[in-house]
């Protein structure tokens, strides 16, 4: 009888010490602890979260372990579930997840809902435990430099114009923001500011954009060549975006007639006469920066003459001259009187494109004298 008591007593202890088991505080199996790195995470950032599952049981092991993590709109799932074989009673396992965290997420704490379930040791009945872990989205003001629109080629004279749009792409509003544009190499003083260079915004909330739009004046002091520029996007508690323009600056060639000449053959003077072979030169300057080249002149003149009608020059060099020279014929039965001939020339540009400009000189033809000239 003593012994039935005895037996007794034993499997009542042991009936309580399984009901401690499952239902302790209702969960056998609970997040001990967990981590998060980056340690402060910022919008944008990747998230790998690690979770110590700790089996509070004092005899029984817990076996298929499956825990998913849900993620709230703010974040965009990479690996959210993790299974385990088994965690042995009073025993300690991690297990891992990563999301990424939206760019545009306020800062403040986020509840991430955890359901983990498993089997008891050597039974079929399933449990499912939930809990929620908190993760801190921290504070951050950051600026991009969204869109930037300038010509990337310019010629002496012009007008250059660059037009920027800033993003505060962090979660929280930028105080104090400055939108700088400046010269590395110091040749700003030879681009004259036709507007400001240095907009500033006093704030600039979160996912907001500004724009800002500089001008300057391509002075013709600059010589031809690359020239480089810095545009700054700063505000408080954020650093400093930066962007370089790089900007080819050309000169033009310049062609203008300075001077229209001629000359009659075998004899002196500038009389024309019936029957006279008379050269004509056009003198041409380049008074621009740039070479102009395959320089061409084309003459139109009237049944009075006989000759030519094209004249290539070839390349003129800036600060250079080049002739055109044509070789007419006065036909004998030519009219007295003033005769105009038209010249188109023709040439190329720094970028290749053929440029052209128009002249006109007249040649005046005297009436035969009765006595010969020779």
């Amino acid at each position: 009888m003593f012994r039935k008591r005895i037996l007794l007593a034993v499997l009542l202890l042991l009936s309580i010490s399984y009901a401690y088991e499952i239902s302790d505080y209702g969960k056998q199996v609970i997040v001990e602890d967990y981590s998060v790195i980056p340690t402060q995470p910022y919008p944008g950032d990747i998230i790998t979260l690690a979770v110590d599952l700790k089996n509070r049981g004092s005899y029984y092991a817990v076996v298929d372990v499956n825990a998913v993590l849900s993620l709230t709109s703010e974040f965009e799932p990479i690996q959210t579930i993790a299974t385990v074989k088994g965690i042995n009673a009073q025993s300690t396992i991690t297990v891992f997840f990563k999301f990424k965290v939206k760019d545009s997420v306020p800062y403040g704490i986020y509840q991430l809902p955890l359901e983990v379930s498993y089997l008891r040791e050597n039974t079929t009945m399933q449990r499912k435990d939930s809990f929620n872990i908190p993760v801190e989205i921290h504070k951050k003001v950051k600026l991009s430099i969204a869109e930037i629109n300038f010509e990337k080629k310019l010629h002496l004279k012009d007008t250059w114009q660059v037009e920027v749009v800033v993003k505060n792409t962090g979660n929280a509003e930028a105080r104090n923001v400055n939108i700088k544009l400046s010269s590395s190499n110091s040749n700003l003083s030879n681009f004259i500011p036709l507007s400001k260079t240095n907009y500033y915004i006093k704030t600039l909330a979160a996912n907001e954009t500004s724009k800002a739009v500089f001008k300057l004046y391509v002075s013709e002091k600059i010589s031809p060549g690359i020239y480089n520029f810095t545009l700054e996007a700063s505000a408080d508690e954020a650093s400093t975006e930066k962007e370089t323009l790089n900007i080819e600056v050309k000169g033009r060639p310049n062609i203008i007639i300075s001077g229209t000449d001629f000359t009659i053959e075998g004899r002196r003077g500038k009389k024309i006469y019936p029957g006279d072979i008379v050269t004509i030169a056009l003198q041409l300057d380049n008074i621009g920066e740039e070479t102009a080249k395959a320089v061409k002149v084309e003459a139109e003149f009237g049944k009075e003459f006989v000759g030519g009608k094209t004249s290539y020059v070839g390349n003129i060099d800036a600060d250079d001259s080049g002739t055109a020279i044509f070789d007419i014929t006065v036909g004998k039965n030519a009219k007295e009187g003033a005769h105009k001939i038209k010249f188109k020339i023709n040439y190329l540009d720094e970028e290749g494109k053929e440029q052209s400009l128009n002249a006109e000189t007249e040649l005046v033809i005297q009436k035969m004298p009765e006595t010969p000239l020779w």
